[in-house]
């Protein structure tokens, strides 16, 4: 949720602010001002009074805040266009025919005359439970080295590299899906609607997946966006991540800002936000996985 609201944010008011500076009353930038101190703006040439913005200005003389949320904007894109599609569409297709023996996939291939479903079902189930005992974060390490060398452009590099959690983290969700789908069945309430004629796939989008796991597949979607940032930032800030100045994410943040922390008495306070925007998402983000999975467990 937050990453949505202060994504919004930026989307509405980046293009007609990014540009804007801040200035003292001789006109020089103000660099790590405070918040509403008096300056002037910069607004393309044409000079007004006014007051730095809530969370200072850098050492650019620019608006943080908007920074920061252009950044959770960028993150958020990453971790819908690249992660979270996967993770979800095979993840929950994945779940399904491993764990649902009697669904209308199986009539369908029958029908056809095409693979047998319970081939299907023995192949994504091998597919799964392989790339579930491989380290994830191996297969991560090698997905940035091969994008690295293969792809020029940062923004799409960083984009392959969330496809890759996404597709990594398909045994995640498979699995949860598979046991949820396996302690139902035997259920009353299954057998009661198979008895009433309803099709295996109402049973299996609208009484299991809708109204069984619901917080479940919430809780999975929030934790990948979480993962998401995380590891952008780690990518980022280790050099192959984002570097294009047309874009902003939390770990460029990070690293532009680093060498104005206040260590040793040097440095700004200011400088602290991108990390603590960073701490604030993960605290934020684990809590509510943890009552998501508490509440639906």
């Amino acid at each position: 949720m937050i990453l949505v609201v202060v994504g919004s944010y930026a989307a509405f008011v980046s293009r007609d602010n990014e540009n804007i500076k801040y200035r003292d009353e001789s006109e020089d930038l103000l660099r790590w001002a405070a918040p509403l101190t008096p300056c002037i703006i910069d607004r393309y040439g044409q000079l007004e009074y006014g007051a730095v913005p809530l969370l200072g200005t850098d050492m650019h003389g620019g608006n943080i805040a908007l920074r920061i949320s252009r950044a959770i904007l960028t993150n958020l894109k990453l971790a819908v266009l690249g992660s979270l599609w996967p993770f979800l569409l095979f993840g929950i297709t994945a779940g399904i025919l491993i764990g649902y023996d009697q669904s209308d996939i199986k009539r369908i291939f029958k029908e056809r005359g095409r693979i047998p479903y319970r081939i299907l079902q023995q192949i994504v189930d091998w597919l799964v439970e392989v790339l579930h005992a491989m380290p994830q974060l191996l297969l991560l390490l090698i997905a940035v080295v091969v994008t690295n060398k293969t792809l020029e452009n940062s923004y799409t590099r960083m984009l392959v590299i969330m496809m890759s959690l996404g597709f990594i983290s398909i045994p995640k969700l498979a699995l949860t899906i598979k046991d949820r789908i396996g302690f139902l069945e035997s259920e009353e309430f299954i057998i009661a609607a198979k008895a009433s004629g309803l099709s295996d796939r109402q049973i299996i989008f609208r009484h299991i997946l809708y109204y069984d796991m619901a917080g479940v597949i919430v809780s999975q979607i929030t934790y990948m966006m979480l993962q998401s940032v995380m590891i952008e930032t780690v990518v980022t800030f280790l050099g192959y991540g984002i570097k294009s100045s047309r874009y902003e994410s939390i770990g460029k943040l990070i690293i532009e800002y680093q060498n104005d922390l206040p260590i040793q008495g040097a440095g700004s306070p200011l400088a602290i936000i991108p990390l603590l925007t960073l701490v604030i998402i993960s605290i934020v983000g684990n809590m509510v996985v943890k009552v998501l999975d508490e509440q639906y467990a």
